[in-house]
């Protein structure tokens, strides 16, 4: 399953230039897939993976009371 970038930007609750600009400068940030010409999505499986590896990270910083 395909978001599109306004998906993807509701989904955070964020513009879709905040999209945009975190997947051309964080290299962690799930990267769009062009599928056909004018047409670019970003794959849920890898938004999910990224979601849950900020989950963790964000875990393990309160444990270690950095939050």
């Amino acid at each position: 399953m395909y978001l599109t970038d306004k998906q993807l930007a509701e989904r955070y609750n964020v513009s879709r230039q905040w999209v945009w600009m975190q997947a051309r400068h964080d290299t962690t940030f799930p990267q769009p897939i062009k599928l056909t010409q004018g047409c670019t999505r970003f794959a849920l499986s890898e938004i999910e993976n990224f979601e849950n590896q900020c989950k963790k990270m964000s875990e393990r910083a309160s444990r270690h009371g950095r939050f």
